[in-house]
């Protein structure tokens, strides 16, 4: 029960990632002048290339979670992803960058809500794949102290 409850948190947070990552690489060939401008964060890095850059590791690894939702590639890439984008905020905390995250690239704009509404939703979807990638992790600790290594070595 567990291990389909998992492949399902998993698949949804690929379908996210795929989703998120598409609409920031769509967003990256926009014409808007702050795409041309250079990150707050990341200084060498143009927000247009930290978008492509971001929206290509969200797609890769969505494809990666829904080819393999079970597999440790699957988790440690969510996991590690919610690392990397925790990170940035913090350097935008710590740099005193007041300016929305631009984690959902132009979708503000297409839907009609302010920035900071989109930024919250992004915070928001990182908490939701946060929690994924440690419920996945806390399922399949638990699978294997349950039914021990031999059932476990399919799910790699």
């Amino acid at each position: 029960m567990f291990i389909k409850l998992n492949k399902i948190l998993m698949r949804s947070a690929a379908c996210l990632l795929a989703v998120v990552g598409a609409i920031k690489i769509i967003s990256a060939f926009s014409g808007v002048r702050y795409l041309s401008e250079f990150d707050p964060v990341l200084n060498f890095l143009t927000n247009r290339t930290l978008l492509l850059l971001a929206g290509g590791v969200e797609l890769g690894l969505a494809a990666v979670i829904f080819l393999r939702p079970e597999s440790w590639n699957a988790r440690y890439g969510l996991l590690a992803l919610c690392f990397m984008f925790s990170v940035y905020r913090l350097g935008m905390m710590v740099l005193g960058v007041h300016s929305p995250c631009p984690c959902l690239g132009r979708a503000s704009d297409w839907l009609h809500i302010k920035p900071h509404s989109a930024d919250r939703i992004a915070f928001s979807l990182l908490i939701g794949f946060s929690l994924i990638a440690i419920t996945s992790f806390v399922i399949h600790i638990t699978n294997s102290a349950l039914c021990g290594p031999a059932r476990t070595q399919n799910i790699k």
